[in-house]
């Protein structure tokens, strides 16, 4: 009784899971977009007949079947749109056209080429037909190439054709894992078959420029090679031009979501606004543009790291908490967690394939709920070591959720993530301030080199850190085969045992029982 009455608390926790439930049915079978519009037409009209011949409540359980169903033909439905574009991209492979497109990505080396994504306005033939999708593009190494920019105009021949499909057994499906970031051609040119016509003056050229201006600031403070790579990594989410080495360490010592812009940059750059802009809260006039301030500017480093999953869901999410406390309505942080999520697989319900997507919401909810509990079973009387335990209680919260998800989709897990992240997020965020501090400093002519060496020497300590723990015995266990059946139960397992511990549910415990006996 109590587990429906916190239900109707969190509304959008009830709304999800049929939407979600659609669009894994809609991820697997794709029937027509007009049947599936009339299935929704017709579950609408049964609601509203429903709702309106319901004063008794005697039928409410019929209403909760019909409402469902709609919310999961709704996925089906909004899955379907995006499908259905893809398919008439899909037409267009083989063919050799002319046409016009923008380079929307940075360009990044590999071995023999440059790749980027470029989205194709135009497409010139006998007509002129505006397409509007992405490609994935190869450019050949040539003096022309390197100088390219996100927003440079193209115009040129490309033969399009599908990225192709993994050739082996259990290997990575590289097509569909494209296709859910709606690319699904790919393009190989060279230098005579395409020349630069102009740059699009808008926000990605914009972006581009104000992110070149600041890794400029950077190296002029002194940053160099593996500590600059690391730091772009953290405030700007270019990840592309981190070495091999450093992205192992990082990954074999449970700190790879640090280099991953998300929720905790957010949040850190979120109590910055919070604490500069504190005398804002004198009365309702002022809050209101408070708030104003801290969510565009919130939305403005989204778009610095380039629009990235992670940081436009933490963003969104942090937008609404602080909608809600401007309008002192502060919303339930699972209903806040559950409404992002909705919004954000209405706009693209790809999203639920992104192992981010997954790991994050997981991650949060799992610190929501666990992260109290946890930090509750101990008492520290010195400060120092209470704000450790509160770090370590996070970070065993956060693992304790997504260490399943983590086993099924990467195969490894690291055994250190609890000394590592301890040290790690304390230098994440006095690195975040002191980035922030060193390009205000840069900008307005006043001394910046003191900074920028101390700057340097909390980059290379956390490079140091994270390289011995990566060495330590026994840092990792790999070779973790977790099937999706196993997921499932592990999963099964840690609600019911948490249902036990909080509810002294018996029954509870022996499904626990059950389910790590199905694993084992």
């Amino acid at each position: 009784m109590q587990f429906v009455q916190e239900l109707k608390i969190h509304p959008f926790v009830r709304l999800i899971v049929p939407f979600i439930a659609g669009i894994i049915i809609g991820l697997h079978y794709h029937p027509h977009i007009h049947a599936t519009g009339l299935v929704l037409t017709g579950l609408l009209v049964v609601v509203v007949i429903i709702h309106k011949i319901n004063r008794s409540y005697r039928l409410r359980w019929l209403y909760g079947v019909a409402v469902n169903l709609l919310l999961i033909a709704s996925g089906l439905l909004v899955l379907n749109i995006h499908h259905s574009g893809n398919e008439k991209v899909r037409k267009l492979s083989g063919q050799k056209v002319f046409c016009k497109a923008i380079i929307l990505k940075d360009m990044v080396e590999t071995e023999k080429t440059y790749k980027t994504v470029l989205k194709v306005k135009y497409i010139h033939g006998d007509t002129t037909l505006p397409l509007n999708f992405k490609v994935m593009a190869y450019f050949r190494k040539d003096s022309n190439t390197n100088k390219m920019q996100t927003g440079d105009i193209l115009l040129g021949h490309a033969v399009f054709n599908v990225i192709e499909e993994p050739k082996n057994p259990y290997e990575f499906d590289y097509q569909r894992w494209m296709q859910y970031r709606g690319v699904i051609l790919m393009t190989f040119l060279s230098g005579n078959s395409w020349q630069k016509i102009g740059r699009k003056k808008g926000y990605a050229s914009f972006i581009s420029d104000l992110r070149h201006q600041i890794i400029h600031i950077y190296k002029e403070s002194g940053i160099r090679n593996d500590e600059l790579a690391v730091l772009s990594a953290l405030t700007l989410g270019q990840r592309e031009y981190l070495p091999d080495d450093i992205e192992e360490s990082f990954a074999i010592a449970g700190a790879m979501h640090v280099l991953a812009v998300s929720g905790l940059h957010v949040g850190i750059i979120y109590l910055i606004l919070n604490a500069v802009l504190f005398f804002m809260k004198r009365n309702s006039y002022s809050r209101i543009i408070r708030c104003i301030i801290i969510i565009l500017f919130l939305w403005f480093f989204a778009l610095l790291t380039g629009l990235r999953p992670s940081v436009v869901r933490a963003v969104f999410m942090f937008s609404v908490i602080q909608t809600g406390q401007c309008l002192r309505r502060p919303p339930g942080i699972y209903n806040t967690i559950t409404f992002s999520a909705f919004c954000l697989l209405l706009i693209n319900p790809y999203q639920l394939t992104y192992v981010g997507f997954q790991l994050s919401y997981l991650a949060v909810t799992g610190i929501v709920f666990f992260q109290p509990k946890i930090y509750s079973l101990l008492c520290f009387r010195s400060l120092i070591a209470d704000k450790i335990w509160q770090l370590f209680s996070v970070s065993l919260a956060a693992q304790l959720v997504t260490a399943p998800l983590t086993t099924f989709y990467f195969h490894y897990f690291p055994l250190y993530f609890w000394l590592t992240n301890v040290f790690v997020i304390v230098l994440t965020g006095m690195i975040i301030y002191l980035s922030v501090f060193q390009i205000s400093v840069f900008v307005l002519h006043l001394p910046y080199l003191l900074t920028g060496k101390i700057l340097d020497f909390l980059l290379r300590l956390m490079n140091i850190l994270t390289s011995k723990i990566h060495r330590l015995p026994n840092a990792l266990i790999g070779n973790i085969n977790t099937s999706l059946v196993e997921l499932i139960m592990l999963y099964g397992m840690i609600i019911s045992m948490t249902v036990f511990l909080t509810k002294h549910n018996r029954k509870a415990l022996i499904w626990s029982l059950a389910f790590l006996l199905g694993i084992m």
